[in-house]
């Protein structure tokens, strides 16, 4: 017998600052893949276990600090499919964005690079590590038998992003991402002023990055540790930083302060043995550029080349765990565990990248940078 399951509508939206909630009309819609989206609102129990004479543990419990953990899939989407000033970009570069501290901008010296190609309204979308501190609104409404259940409506508050996962197999259909972030406990119920009970679909498209597309490989050719490849069969991609929420003597239960941890970008690989150079790059332990790229299979508004997703990594090693052959099956697979290290200058997006220098950009070294191309209009990006 089937189950019969509430469903829900998802919001997101950038905070101005971590005191200020998006209002509900204000948020995009989040498209999480069914049943993945978990909010769990923790809170610490502190107990009264003082000895009085009698043969019990614990006399009273108390509520401490609290803290909301959510996490959700979905897959690579790219941001509104109409060419227009102002459009919300992908959920990725949403929450990327949020991770990785970027600051929106125009030059070498930024730390999220826009690029317009050409005159059209397709731009260069870069995000690299920086040092901004970003804080989001999540939201939910439970949709009960079709139906608004507003009194159980949900907005959880300065949210930072500390885990997202890319994966991509070119045997299988969507590029897919999962996202964890640490956010306040629960703040308002009944979202009344949701326009029409729906969140703004400014995020969602059409266009979906597919793990068997490789249009950009005359761009951006897929690499590891600086070699050319074209045997790759799937990618995954870890950005993972500690949130250590802070704290303080404000009259508060909730953090009044949420700070991220350095950055550590892993990857693991599965390529086709049609030769041995992975197999001689790992035991040589080579260390370089390594890439993956994706692309959109809709050809509006331009062309299918319009939109694409492309990971690189300036310098990085594939030694981070033991090689491991397959041959279980009708052919041979190798499989590498990488981790992309900030400790070479540049960056590895050739050749719209600029190059940073370590003189005047310290901070803009970073172990990973990722390109999204997506449709604005004329010389206005997408908003992230």
């Amino acid at each position: 017998m089937a189950i019969v399951s509430a469903r829900e509508q998802l919001g997101i939206g950038r905070q101005t600052a971590i005191g200020s909630l998006v209002a509900a009309n204000d948020m995009h819609a989040l498209l999480a893949d069914a049943g993945s989206f978990s909010a769990s609102e923790t809170v610490e129990q502190i107990l009264d276990q003082g000895r009085r004479g009698a043969e019990a543990m614990d006399y009273a419990a108390y509520t401490g600090i609290k803290s909301t953990e959510i996490g959700f899939d979905f897959p690579m989407m790219y941001g509104s499919g109409t060419s227009a000033a102002g459009n919300t970009g992908s959920l990725l570069g949403i929450l990327l964005r949020n991770l990785l501290g970027s600051s929106p901008g125009t030059d070498a010296t930024d730390t999220l690079q826009t690029g317009r190609i050409g005159s059209t309204s397709v731009h260069n979308n870069y995000f690299r590590l920086g040092t901004s501190k970003q804080y989001l609104t999540i939201g939910r409404r439970l949709m009960l038998h079709g139906a608004a259940d507003t009194t159980k409506d949900t907005r959880f508050g300065a949210a930072r992003c500390n885990e997202i996962t890319i994966s991509a197999n070119a045997g299988e259909g969507f590029v897919t991402c999962s996202a964890s972030l640490t956010a306040k406990s629960e703040t308002e119920t009944n979202m009344t002023s949701l326009t029409n009970g729906n969140f703004k679909a400014t995020t969602i498209s059409d266009n979906m990055a597919m793990g068997w597309e490789n249009l950009q490989v005359a761009t951006y050719p897929q690499k590891i540790v600086d070699t050319t490849v074209t045997n790759i069969i799937s990618w995954e991609v870890t950005l993972t930083r500690e949130a250590s929420p802070i704290y303080t003597a404000s009259n508060s239960q909730d953090y009044s302060d949420i700070y991220l941890g350095p950055l550590e970008v892993t990857f693991n690989v599965v390529c086709d043995i049609p030769s041995n150079v992975q197999l001689a790059a790992w035991r040589a332990g080579t260390t370089g550029v390594t890439q993956f790229a994706v692309s959109s299979g809709h050809a509006t508004p331009t062309n299918a080349a319009a939109r694409a997703l492309v990971i690189g990594m300036a310098n990085s090693t594939i030694t981070e765990s033991p090689l491991e052959i397959d041959t279980s099956g009708s052919y041979a697979t190798v499989s590498l565990t990488g981790r992309g290290l900030a400790n070479k200058v540049g960056v590895v997006m050739q050749p719209s990248g600029n190059a940073f220098t370590t003189a005047t950009n310290l901070n803009n070294v970073s172990p990973i940078e990722i390109l999204i191309k997506e449709v604005g209009e004329g010389a206005n990006a997408p908003t992230y």
